[in-house]
């Protein structure tokens, strides 16, 4: 049999691909790597030199993708969220272009055109696009509601986490099967990307707030796997080295660049800084656990790569302050999953649920052992003082006569509370240490990122 003939012949026999096919695809994986204006360019290429007749479908439809890339470029710039007034900004673009598709989709499905002719090549192209991306707009649309309500929350995202992580996932399941189309296949993998990593950063919030080590690193794993994938659809060398250097480290840890370019979106960029600084989160939350994985120095080496190195900022105030005892305590008695103690357990592992001053337990501690003659007025005053402790920037003080000892406490999540603990009276009014727990408690909960996204606030990095 002769393949190599077989394969000429085929080759031979294949048809080239349409115009107008070649072109949707580029305009498509442009979008796709936030090279919005270029797209807004082959557009406006696309009409100069091949002229389309003014009420054409496939000029209805070049008019429509102009607007749909100029959509995309506010959208990824987050410019919804710039005013107060912000649903008349971005939203109509949307809106504008999914109205102006369904006019398209009336005239294309009318009985007076199909009394004519079927739609066939380009046209039928022309009417299967625009029905798949009126779908996208709708995806989009429910994105910016989604970003609108997380803005909202802000640092009291903890408290609605549970609706923002079931909203993500209506909206995942929503379009799941929608702007399907081969042509739309960039398109559709960018918004996949961003709906899971956005998924995975609140779910990696809400297993912190548990103290849940394993499931923590799984999706923290995950988010980083997806973010470096949506970074490769970038075809610039530096935007993809910019992107990739999160990644470059051999371990989860790393530093990301700081250099930026115009080319990387404000949202893409967002969404890092809040891998970031989850990444930084989790070490400090479980830094008894990674300690015990490897030498000090490699401990050490890593988590100064991570954006946030909360044991260095702890070592550095120990050492100014001459505190005792700096403290994480984790309340046990309302977590979900019972407490199992540091390191990996297993889902099936089955533990007695802690009672007494063990349902208390210190998940961080420096210097790494607990003061156990101070647990009892520790745990004593997280009762009394629990509604204190629930406003924000709270710092409850208490001093001990008999034990000649000072305590700072702040609540610093759900169910973690830092406590510093002084063997000397010190002033309640203290403002270096009251500047440092009011820094750590917003550190941990990211409030520099959410600033960013109130009305008014630059979208730089």
């Amino acid at each position: 049999m002769d393949v190599v003939g077989n394969e000429d012949t085929a080759e031979k026999n294949l048809k080239p691909i349409p115009r107008e096919r070649a072109f949707l695809e580029t305009f498509c994986y442009t979008i796709a790597q936030f090279q919005f204006d270029r797209a807004q360019e082959f557009v406006e290429k696309e009409r100069e030199m091949f002229k389309p007749e003014a009420g054409s479908n496939w000029n209805a439809l070049l008019n429509a993708l102009l607007t749909f890339a100029h959509a995309e470029k506010n959208y990824f710039t987050m410019a919804f969220i710039e005013k107060k007034l912000f649903k008349q900004t971005i939203r109509p673009l949307y809106t504008n272009l999914s109205a102006e598709l369904t006019k398209q989709e009336v005239v294309f499905d009318s009985p007076k055109l199909h009394s004519k002719s079927t739609p066939h090549g380009v046209e039928a192209l022309t009417v299967e696009l625009s029905k798949q991306i009126i779908q996208f707009t709708s995806a989009r649309l429910k994105m910016i509601d989604f970003y609108e309500f997380m803005a909202k929350s802000g640092w009291n995202h903890a408290q609605n986490i549970q609706e923002i992580i079931q909203s993500i996932t209506n909206i995942s399941m929503e379009f799941l099967k929608a702007f399907h189309h081969p042509i739309l296949d960039p398109l559709k993998t960018s918004f996949s990307y961003e709906v899971d990593i956005v998924s995975n950063i609140f779910k990696i919030e809400n297993h912190l707030a548990e103290w849940d080590f394993l499931d923590s690193l799984l999706l923290l794993r995950e988010c980083q796997a997806k973010l470096s994938a949506w970074s490769s659809l970038s075809p610039s060398t530096s935007v993809k080295e910019q992107l990739l250097s999160t990644f470059s480290y051999k371990s989860l840890f790393s530093r990301s660049n700081k250099k930026q370019t115009e080319m990387t979106p404000f949202l893409y960029q967002w969404l890092i800084s809040m891998y970031s600084s989850l990444l930084s989160k989790f070490s400090f939350y479980f830094f008894t656990s990674l300690s015990a994985q490897a030498p000090a120095a490699d401990i050490k080496a890593s988590l100064s790569k991570t954006s946030i190195d909360f044991i260095s900022k702890f070592l550095n105030f120990q050492r100014k302050t001459d505190v005792l005892s700096m403290s994480l305590v984790l309340d046990t008695t309302t977590k979900k999953n019972t407490f199992k103690g540091h390191g990996y357990h297993l889902r099936s592992t089955i533990c007695e649920k802690p009672t007494g001053m063990n349902s208390y337990p210190s998940v961080m501690n420096i210097p790494d052992i607990r003061p156990k003659e101070h647990w009892p007025n520790v745990i004593s005053i997280i009762n009394d003082q629990r509604q204190a402790l629930n406003v924000t920037d709270k710092i409850v003080y208490f001093y001990d006569q008999k034990l000649e000892s000072s305590y700072f406490l702040i609540k610093v999540d759900v169910r973690m509370t830092l406590v510093l603990i002084y063997s000397v009276k010190r002033k309640e009014r203290d403002n270096y240490i009251q500047n440092f727990l009011v820094d750590i408690r917003s550190s941990l909960n990211h409030d520099k990122l959410y600033h960013m996204l109130r009305p008014g606030q630059a979208k730089t990095f």
